[in-house]
């Protein structure tokens, strides 16, 4: 079943970020230039997405790097969640399939 508070939650998101990506346009280079380049915007708008949702999970994965902690969970758990979440922090996933 579709989630439609969820759904409208997600389009009032994007509505903020692409009125937010047309002002910022348009205050650094002059009303208009957000209309005449589209693509600017769309980049911003998924830029901004991006970094948001990079930041929610790198949260969840604080909570359960401690929640592992707390647990007493082996040193190798403890190790790979620590690594999961400085690699997400610093936005260097790229390394984490050779983690040990």
């Amino acid at each position: 079943m579709i989630d439609k508070s969820a759904m409208l939650d997600s389009l009032k998101h994007a509505l903020v970020l692409l009125n937010g990506a047309e002002k910022i346009l348009n205050l650094a280079h002059g009303e208009g230039y957000a209309k005449e380049h589209p693509e600017l915007v769309a980049a911003i708008v998924q830029a901004a997405a991006i970094d948001m949702k990079t930041r929610a999970i790198a949260a969840k994965l604080d909570e359960l790097n401690a929640a592992l902690a707390k647990c007493d969970a082996t040193d190798a758990l403890v190790s790979i969640g620590s690594q999961i979440v400085d690699a997400i922090a610093l936005n260097d996933v790229g390394h984490l399939g050779g983690m040990q």
